[in-house]
């Protein structure tokens, strides 16, 4: 009998626990997100055994959204969850419509339909919580004495500037649930994208992050943002009243000079830069830079993934230059940062790419989650400040326990 195509197949509502469940009891890979200043949580589920691992050009990818490492050189270990089931809001705020992708059978989808329908167990997680490594280096006595290596290292003008990181883990409350977790993130971080993502013998990650890398909307525009300088909201919320200190000013303007080399390494000359200005994320002010360039008037049509290779990883999660700056973190930093600091987002999905540095995130394991922070050190830094500011990062994710 001939099987029914896919733009034959009924649609579907589901919610958010039915869509995560269901692919996590298949062992499919998954994500989920929410674009910066929008309410609506969107998502996809790749229906193949293993995702693909994607190293192509970004423009000529068919949708899906990509995860990539912190240490990722040439786009090697890219992991690329093919947007084979997307999931699309209803009128009902909190459902999803099930959409197929073309050439996906109603069989496929029906199986997902079915496992959708049970009930999330331990047995069906245990794929997603591989073991984890080490657990250096989530002192304070630790990351101040990298900062103090750093300093010297910076007087010594072996770099300008590096961004070390270090992470804290929270055993998980009786009757926490990560996906009521992400339900709250998502509502908590109107101007953050907001994301979870899950991969077999992978791992299961969720974060809300403030960074945009790039960006390419219709084939044609452009974007990347400078973001750094951290501080505490006022209490009064009014942006005017943060005072930004030098060390914040030259943190933000190396990361800058860093997208400005990218652009004269491939000699793009016309760009439109906008800011610097203070911006929310979460309960944290950062000071930001866009940048803009109209690809078609350049004739540039492959500028997306140029610049994301010329741009990760960047001075904001590195350092400056790059070289020296992540030959200090790989010798004392201690641990694999996994996909923290990577990069992360929809690729060719409604017409447009976004991808975002990986902050403010966290990795779920069996019985604990480690939540993953970094602070940006220069010549005028003090190291317990820097620790003081991981830990008001880490607080993005800490209200979710």
């Amino acid at each position: 009998m001939k099987e029914k195509s896919s733009t034959e197949t009924e649609i579907r509502e589901l919610h958010i626990r039915e869509t995560i469940s269901g692919a996590i009891n298949g062992k499919k890979s998954f994500a989920f997100w929410k674009k910066q200043g929008q309410p609506q949580l969107q998502g996809i589920v790749d229906l193949g055994e293993q995702p693909s691992t994607d190293k192509g050009d970004l423009e000529e990818a068919s949708p899906g959204f990509i995860v990539s490492p912190f240490l990722n050189e040439g786009r090697k270990k890219n992991i690329k969850i093919n947007a084979d089931l997307v999931f699309t809001p209803t009128d009902n705020s909190s459902g999803f419509q099930v959409n197929p992708a073309v050439g996906v059978i109603n069989e496929h989808t029906d199986s997902f339909i079915k496992d959708s329908s049970e009930p999330l167990g331990p047995a069906s997680l245990e794929s997603y919580f591989p073991t984890t490594g080490n657990t250096a280096n989530s002192e304070k006595a630790q990351f101040i004495d990298i900062v103090n290596k750093a300093k010297e290292n910076i007087k010594a003008e072996v770099f300008h500037k590096v961004v070390p990181s270090r992470f804290s883990e929270v055993y998980y409350p009786t009757g926490w649930d990560f996906i009521s977790a992400f339900e709250k993130l998502h509502q908590l971080y109107p101007n953050a994208f907001v994301y979870i993502f899950g991969i077999p013998g992978v791992g299961i990650w969720m974060g809300a992050t403030p960074e945009l890398l790039l960006s390419i909307v219709d084939g044609r525009w452009f974007k990347s943002v400078a973001l750094a300088g951290t501080q505490k909201i006022p209490e009064s919320g009014d942006l005017s009243q943060v005072a930004w200190t030098q060390k914040e000013i030259e943190e933000q303007a190396l990361v800058c000079r860093y997208i400005i080399n990218c652009f004269k390494k491939i000699r793009l000359r016309e760009y439109e830069e906008k800011g610097p200005k203070s911006v929310k994320a979460g309960n944290l002010a950062h000071l930001k830079t866009e940048f803009y360039v109209d690809m078609e008037a350049v004739n540039f049509p492959q500028l997306g993934s140029v610049m994301l290779d010329l741009l990760h990883p960047t001075s904001a999660v590195c350092g400056m230059p790059l070289e020296p700056s992540l030959q200090f973190l790989k010798e004392f930093e201690g641990f694999d940062r996994e996909f923290y600091t990577g990069y992360l987002g929809p690729l060719n999905m409604q017409g447009s790419t976004q991808l975002y540095v990986n902050l403010r995130s966290m990795k779920l394991l069996s019985d604990r989650a480690r939540l993953f922070a970094g602070a940006g050190v220069t010549e005028d830094s003090i190291a317990e400040k820097e620790f003081e500011e991981t830990e008001l990062k880490l607080q993005t994710l800490m209200c979710l326990f």
